[in-house]
């Protein structure tokens, strides 16, 4: 019997390059690729993570049901289910940088240091990593 092979793209824009993002899923195993270069086996994208998380202002109106549709395909499978608790992570609580995957990261406009942090930084900016500098 031969095993169904589904695969989910999306388009995630709002920076200057935007970044394509896929997800192929073939019976138990997902396989990911994203554009921006920063997808490994160890570790998941932001890209991916946004997707992951059920974020969708990014996306385009017909991807968001694709989304909805990917995330209950995922969720009933060990792996998908792991990959969702990390991508959670990068978008709950603890925040990691974007850029260098630092858990150093600063929550701007909150606390003294990140009042004043802000100052120096676009007023759109909510994080600001300690390590590279970076703000988003």
């Amino acid at each position: 019997m031969e095993q169904s092979k589904k695969e989910y793209r999306f388009v995630i824009t709002g920076e200057q390059t935007p970044a394509q993002v896929t997800f192929t899923v073939e019976h138990q195993h997902i396989n990911t690729a994203c554009t921006c270069g920063g997808n490994s086996i160890n570790r998941i994208c932001w890209h991916l993570s946004y997707i992951l998380t059920g974020r969708h202002n990014r996306l385009k109106q017909e991807e968001k049901e694709v989304q909805k549709e990917l995330l209950n395909c995922i969720s009933a499978m060990p792996e998908g289910r792991r990959m969702i608790r990390k991508a959670a992570v990068m978008y709950g609580e603890k925040e990691t940088c974007r850029r260098c995957g630092s858990t150093n990261v600063l929550q701007l406009k909150k606390g003294l240091s990140g009042k004043l942090v802000s100052i120096f930084v676009p007023g759109t900016r909510r994080y600001f990593c300690k390590s590279c500098r970076w703000s988003w």
